[in-house]
């Protein structure tokens, strides 16, 4: 003998909620009542994590591009120190920044400066690993975060994306966009062990992004004075 009732979230059925016998029972109407009551408590419940999850999602993403923002990287660079101070586990933080993104705009306009975002967030998520960490820094900056790496295979990494990028169609309405990107990278070993903090990686990978631009952009620098394209 079974009975059961439905659990709705978002007024869809997601479950339902009941008892069995391995006898042939009849169930009373006050049973029937106190199932739909704990039926409706569960479904109360699952909307409320629902929410709790998408406003958790809202404060830690970025809704343009769907990427995590610089709320949810810096914990991230925390857990990596860590791994690295214990064992030392590599890994690097690269800072990219789209080139003569003003321009893009000022030219075209916001919605293909938009366009331009959400593509280049797509090449980073295809070439990045599932175990990296892509962050919307703002406006036009970006970090990947690369976990368990030397600095031949993060500047690797990075390498391949500014390839990728050139080598990409960008396309806006019908019209062809030309898109470099520029990137200074920073391993943990360039950053004595008492200094090694994410405010620390974060300056230092800006500082080279700097000079990646200052000295012709669509290039990487991942050591003063050195730069790769």
């Amino acid at each position: 003998s079974l009975f059961n009732v439905p659990v709705r979230s978002k007024g869809l059925v997601s479950g339902f909620f009941g008892m069995d016998m391995e006898t042939v029972r009849r169930w009373r109407e006050d049973q029937t009542d106190l199932l739909i009551v704990v039926a409706a408590l569960i479904s109360g419940a699952l909307d409320r994590d629902r929410l709790e999850q998408e406003l958790v999602n809202q404060s830690i993403r970025d809704p343009l591009t769907g990427l995590h923002n610089r709320r949810y990287l810096f914990p991230r660079i925390d857990e990596m120190i860590g791994a690295w101070a214990r064992e030392r586990v590599g890994f690097a933080l690269a800072m990219f920044d789209i080139d003569h993104f003003k321009h893009l705009n000022d030219t075209w306009g916001h919605l293909a400066g938009d366009y331009v975002l959400r593509e280049f967030t797509a090449l980073m998520v295809e070439m990045s690993r599932s175990s990296d960490v892509i962050v919307r820094y703002g406006g036009e900056e970006f970090v990947v975060l690369f976990a368990a790496a030397s600095r031949g295979s993060a500047l690797g990494a990075v390498e391949r994306l500014l390839s990728r990028v050139r080598q990409h169609g960008f396309d806006f309405q019908g019209q062809p966009l030309s898109i470099t990107v520029s990137a200074g990278l920073v391993h943990a070993s360039d950053v004595i062990s008492a200094k090694l903090s994410a405010e620390m990686l974060i300056e230092i990978a800006d500082q080279r992004l700097y000079h990646a631009k200052r000295t012709g952009r669509n290039r990487v620098v991942n050591a003063p004075g050195s730069s790769s394209r």
